[in-house]
């Protein structure tokens, strides 16, 4: 993540997603920048990058964030 402003960006297109499933099921393609956003939000690349971090609560965190994202675009939530 380059600045604050793209940190900014980030979270608040995942805000947008969580507002839209509000509404109705996200698409494929919505769930899946959602997760590509979620990675970009803890400055990594890569789902790889954020474990090879080795911080359990970071990646305790990601994993709960990562789990309300695939709910919601399963309809589960």
């Amino acid at each position: 993540m380059g600045t604050i402003m793209d940190g900014f960006s980030t979270f608040q297109s995942l805000s947008i997603f969580f507002a839209l499933c509000e509404k109705g099921r996200p698409t494929q393609e919505q769930k899946d920048q959602a997760l590509k956003l979620l990675i970009q939000l803890y400055g990594a690349l890569s789902e790889e990058e954020l474990i090879q971090r080795d911080d359990p609560d970071l990646l305790l965190t990601y994993k709960e964030l990562k789990r309300s994202i695939l709910d919601k675009a399963e309809g589960k939530l």
